[in-house]
């Protein structure tokens, strides 16, 4: 039904508004609509307006005791109506009601504390038969989101200094 693809045009868009690209495609999301959607195991949500047009996306799979959020994002003019959250508190009771007993909401983001919860960190398990393949990964993944991430850090900073003429919409 196309949800694959709005998902992922908007999730484009979040990711440009901080001058980035996603680090997936369009292919991924979807393999997992095809894949795990059948399964009865994955929640896909759309948020739309009252014309129809879908504003936002969540995409929410669940495995044994856990949800997950995977990913959800929304139309940047409609972003102050913050439909991403109602998104976020319909899967949570989407997947109590069916007996989930822990949503994950994977990794930081401090807008993630209005959901209530409690932090907690799940510890990275990696090896490689070969331990120079297991430092190349390291050195790869640093130089990968570390460089993403100050790059994105510079580009927060340098927005902030400069005067804005509208407010903007949280990233959600």
């Amino acid at each position: 039904d196309g949800f694959a693809r709005d998902f992922h045009e908007q999730l484009c868009d979040v990711f440009a508004k901080q001058q980035l690209v996603p680090t997936y495609g369009l292919e991924r999301v979807e393999k997992l609509v095809e894949h795990i959607g059948p399964t009865g195991q994955l929640l896909c949500l759309r948020a739309r307006d009252a014309d129809g047009r879908c504003i936002a996306t969540g995409v929410y799979p669940a495995f044994g005791d856990f949800a997950f959020f995977w990913g959800n994002a929304s139309e940047r003019s409609y972003q102050h109506l913050r439909p991403n959250e109602a998104i976020n508190w319909y899967a949570m009771r989407h997947w109590k009601a069916r007996g989930i007993r822990h949503f994950d909401w994977g990794g930081g983001g401090d807008y993630k504390a209005k959901y209530g919860g409690r932090y907690f960190e799940v510890p990275l398990v990696f090896g490689a038969r070969y331990p120079v393949l297991s430092q190349a990964v390291r050195v790869a993944e640093s130089a990968y989101y570390g460089g993403r991430e100050a790059q994105a850090s510079v580009r927060r900073l340098w927005a902030r200094r400069r005067p804005s003429s509208s407010p903007s919409a949280e990233d959600e």
